[in-house]
């Protein structure tokens, strides 16, 4: 009976780890896609995007997010319309220094870079 009460220990221990090891690695296939890219893109969008009238908007994002990837283009606007874009961002990073507390570039170039005018910035909460 030894064996058996072994192998069912195992198989509560490893079945949960299976699990989420073929999660993250799914997650990682789908956000090598297009699709994946895309959705990344418009979370970023909707978390930066403010009522008081900021925006973000970002291009195509092509290459592998967790190293090596570009940006078509970048865009910033207020209530008045866009005051900043940026086109052909190179990203070369790894997310592992992230654990480390550290945000390391290992390459950032931008093909130009059009600050149309001054951002009109909504009062903070500490002016009030």
């Amino acid at each position: 009976m030894q064996p058996r009460r072994f192998k069912i220990i195992a198989a509560v221990i490893l079945a949960p780890l299976i699990v989420i090891a073929v999660l993250v690695s799914g997650l990682y296939i789908y956000l090598q896609t297009d699709g994946g890219r895309e959705t990344v893109a418009r979370q970023i969008e909707q978390a930066v995007n403010d009522p008081a009238g900021l925006s973000l908007e970002m291009g195509e994002i092509q290459g592998n997010l967790f190293s090596n990837f570009s940006l078509s283009s970048l865009r910033l606007r207020d209530a008045s319309g866009e005051w900043l874009e940026i086109t052909d961002i190179s990203l070369d990073w790894s997310p592992l220094d992230l654990l480390g507390g550290k945000l390391r570039l290992n390459k950032f170039a931008l093909s130009s870079l059009d600050l149309k005018r001054s951002p009109v910035l909504p009062d903070s909460e500490d002016d009030e």
